[in-house]
This record gives C-alpha cells, structure tokens and sequence, in this order.
C-alpha cells in the first residue's frame, strides 16, 4: 500500500497527472499512451489500482463524478499532503536504480540475435531500422502538431523521444554493419 513517503513512480505519475488537471483514470491511461516511450504500463488495471492505493492513502481525493450514469467517470485532486509529496518528489534526486532504466524493447531483443540464424540477422536488423524510422516521422508529425498548438515544453518532451529513436536507428545500423 502507498505510504505518504513510499509512493511508487506510477503513484507518483498519477499524482502529478491529476496535478496537471488529468483528471480521471482514463484521461491518464490515454496521457500515458501519448508520451510514448515511458516505462509505466499503460494498463487500466494499474491506474486504477494506483489510485485506489492513493486514496486510502490520503494523498489524493475524489472531486467528482460525471458522465451518465452507467458511464460516470470520477475526478480527481491531490490532497494537500499529496501536493507536499509530489513537490519534495519534482525536486529530489531521481533514485539511480531509476534513472538507469532505458527500456526499448528493440535492444532487448538484439540481446538475443544470436538466436536468428546468421544470414537472417541483417534482414531482421533492418526490419527494426525500418520500423524505427516510421516512428522517427510519426514523432515528427507530433511535434509539428503540438507547435501549431503552442505547447512548447510538451514539444520538447516529443523531441526527448525523437532523439532516443534517432540514437536507436544509428545503433541499429551499427549492429547491422557488424553483421
């Protein structure tokens, strides 16, 4: 159970998402999908759960509901013992078992490329450059997006993405000239 100072980084995720008026669990599941990239599970199951453990926990508190009836969502603000929480988080250290976490599942599966047999491996290589650069352009058209719509720092944040998938696309032609 969440503890006012053993919050976990989804807690603390979804505590700062309410922060930002991201109200309801839903709301957050789609804001986690659209930051792409992240290591928090975009399952329902694990939002609600995090709030569930946020409520009992008194850091966070039901604003209200809406919607109709059988389709009511419920809202959400952070408690003022919450609010002093997710401050000292913001502004402390990033533990740095955390911050050595790089997931990209791309990488992971090059651990194993052993397994391809060897005259399949540039092709499949490849495959992953490929897929890469799509998402290269999809994180372009993004970007592009969110400065017609002046959200500057949400644009740095794409950009953030584009730089990683940009170092994955160099890496992975680095490996594919190896092999």
């Amino acid at each position: 159970m969440a503890r006012s100072g053993n919050c976990s980084e989804l807690e603390y995720m979804v505590m700062a998402m309410i922060a930002v008026n991201v109200t309801s669990g839903y709301a957050m599941r789609k804001y986690i999908i659209a930051l792409r990239g992240t290591r928090w599970s975009t399952e329902s199951g694990s939002i609600y759960r995090a709030l569930q453990r946020l409520l009992a926990a008194n850091l966070i508190e039901e604003s209200g509901k809406a919607g109709s009836p059988n389709r009511q969502r419920t809202d959400y603000r952070v408690s003022s013992t919450g609010s002093k929480l997710l401050n000292l988080w913001m502004c402390s250290a990033i533990d740095q078992d955390l911050a050595e976490v790089l997931d990209d599942p791309v990488r992971a599966r090059a651990s194993f490329l052993k397994l391809i047999p060897f005259g399949d491996r540039r092709e499949v290589v490849g495959s992953w450059i490929s897929d890469s650069k799509s998402l290269l352009e999809k994180s372009e058209s993004d970007i592009a997006k969110l400065n017609q719509n002046e959200k500057s720092f949400e644009s740095l944040i794409v950009t953030g993405y584009r730089i990683q998938i940009q170092a994955r696309i160099e890496w992975l032609e680095t490996v594919r000239a190896t092999l």
